[in-house]
């Protein structure tokens, strides 16, 4: 793109969107007294906890008891930096928000260059002798992108705590090449560039491992790219640079978990795991078939005479687009926990096939125009349908942000984990199911029931039923069950049943509770009891008594 082009001033618009959201979060995180417990999921305690432990020369244990792989390894090796410069408690989570901030600025740059590329000096105008009156559409982009970049709910599956950050930045980046040159994965590719473009497959992958779905979407996607000549064979070799890397970092990744755990993968990811019947199993293959389809159908290339640049960038990025299809299917269907973060990749996709229409739509409306209207007022309809919804959108989401009934959840929990510090024998062995922000404050260790960042040993004895919980728990040492939940009659029954179920009555009958810390949640919750909704809820604290 050239200095000043129409190009240049829309990847300019974008990116000054994204640089400027990425401050206005980075003071969130940094300034706002409570802006941590706003931002991230409790889940985002479960790393640091961990980094935390690993900085300390504690291995990769959360509890301080139990080795765990329940995480993603290269946002666990970032959470490590703060602790190893010394740095702790909400000081340490306010510096990794504030580098996620950056990373979502970083990957609206990429996405911003995307986009202007693909202007193209608005062709379409220029062949009426209108090519101004694009001018001032890279207002109307920059403004879309920075709404959408402010609105928390879609910062907040990237700028959380976790590791989808590193996500948004890796998809922005693998994106972003693809959408130079020839399009293709392996045609007018060089084997520099593909040799790269493994290589960030790689970093994908230990970003977040189930990117093994999006190297293997893109090994279909060679065989079904044009081969200019070449024969299958040839095609494989070429693909060998695409491949090679993430396959190579995907294997020792498996090795270094059998040598930590005795596991090949994550521990959290058999926690989750939903059952197998025909109803998803079927969903499942609809959706793999229907890539397939589109993986071909992508190939063929054929050319498009209106919302050129949003059938463009769908065609050419068809790999990563069956990728977040695949990632819909497996997280709604074979895994019994959704969460916001996990679908990162839909939402780099998706931002950028958005502002493509937005482009395309745009250039149409200019098009169709009578003469001498003016370009914004020509286009002013469509924005108003598209971006009124979005802005109050997005003043609606602010409202729930900053209510503080939303974020009290983990504040309390934070509370709870600093008064059991101070209040509970320090050698005091708790255990709870939403364990992160707990955890994190609380100086005693805090097994982890639900099991994301404990051991195949806790898993199996979940699976063996009660009585091996029991003995599980009972050789940690775990005297005292701690969560929060609904109160009735002064109690959290969810609790109650737990201990009845696992402990038996008279162990039971002998459970006192040692304190409680009221709030009120007007959100959802997951917890002892299942999912529940809010209201007046606590966080409760139980001893159990020794066996």
């Amino acid at each position: 793109m050239q200095q000043g082009s129409p190009g240049r001033q829309v990847a300019t618009a974008v990116r000054a969107a994204g640089v400027a959201s990425a401050g206005v979060w980075a003071a969130v995180a940094v300034v706002w007294h409570q802006g941590p417990f706003a931002l991230t999921f409790d889940d985002a305690y479960y790393y640091v906890e961990i980094a935390r432990r690993i900085a300390d020369g504690g291995g990769s244990t959360f509890d301080g008891l139990n080795t765990t792989n329940g995480y993603h390894p290269l946002w666990m090796l970032v959470c490590t930096v703060p602790f190893f410069l010394g740095l702790t408690g909400l000081a340490a989570v306010r510096v990794l928000l504030a580098l996620q901030a950056v990373l979502w600025g970083a990957g609206w740059w990429f996405l911003g260059g995307i986009l202007g590329r693909s202007v193209e000096g608005w062709p379409k105008l220029a062949a009426k002798g209108r090519q101004g009156a694009g001018r001032p559409l890279r207002w109307v982009i920059g403004g879309f992108g920075f709404i959408l970049a402010v609105t928390p709910e879609v910062t907040r599956v990237v700028v959380n705590g976790m590791e989808s950050a590193l996500v948004w930045v890796v998809g922005a980046v693998l994106l972003d090449a693809a959408s130079r040159g020839s399009g293709g994965l392996v045609e007018g590719r060089s084997a520099r560039w593909r040799w790269t473009f493994g290589a960030v497959l790689a970093v994908a992958v230990l970003a977040r491992t189930d990117h093994v779905l999006l190297v293997a979407v893109v090994a279909v996607a060679v065989l079904f790219e044009g081969r200019g000549g070449r024969s299958l064979v040839d095609q494989v070799r070429a693909a060998v640079p695409l491949l090679l890397p993430p396959a190579v970092t995907t294997a020792a990744f498996v090795a270094f978990n059998l040598v930590l755990v005795g596991i090949p993968l994550q521990i959290s990811g058999d926690i989750k795991r939903a059952e197998i019947h025909a109803g998803n199993a079927l969903v499942a293959l609809v959706a793999a078939a229907f890539g397939l389809l589109a993986l071909r159908a992508a190939s063929r290339g054929r050319p498009a005479r209106r919302m050129v640049r949003t059938k463009r960038f769908a065609t050419t990025t068809s790999w990563y687009g069956v990728f977040c299809l695949g990632l819909l299917a497996y997280y709604t269907q074979l895994q019994a926990q959704i969460w916001l973060w996990y679908f990162a990749p839909l939402l780099v996709w998706g931002v950028v096939l958005l502002l493509s229409f937005l482009l395309d739509a745009c250039e149409v409306g200019l098009v169709d125009a009578p003469e001498g209207r003016r370009p914004l007022a020509a286009v002013a309809p469509l924005v108003g349908v598209l971006g009124v919804p979005l802005l109050v959108g997005c003043g609606w989401l602010w409202t729930s942000f900053v209510d503080p009934d939303i974020r009290s959840i983990q504040v309390t929990n934070a509370q709870a984990g600093t008064a059991i510090s101070r209040d509970l024998p320090p050698d005091a062995v708790l255990a709870s199911w939403d364990a992160g922000a707990l955890g994190y404050f609380a100086d005693q260790p805090v097994v982890n029931l639900d099991g994301v960042v404990n051991s195949p040993e806790w898993f199996q004895a979940t699976k063996d039923g009660p009585e091996a919980v029991r003995r599980f728990l009972d050789g940690e040492g775990v005297r005292y069950i701690v969560n929060h939940g609904e109160v009735i009659d002064g109690n959290d029954p969810s609790i109650l049943a737990f201990v009845k179920t696992v402990y038996g009555s008279e162990r039971a009958a002998a459970t006192e509770l040692v304190a409680s810390f009221p709030f009120t949640y007007s959100g959802s919750t997951v917890g002892s009891g299942g999912r529940g909704g809010g209201g007046q809820l606590a966080v409760f604290v139980y001893r159990i008594p020794p066996p």
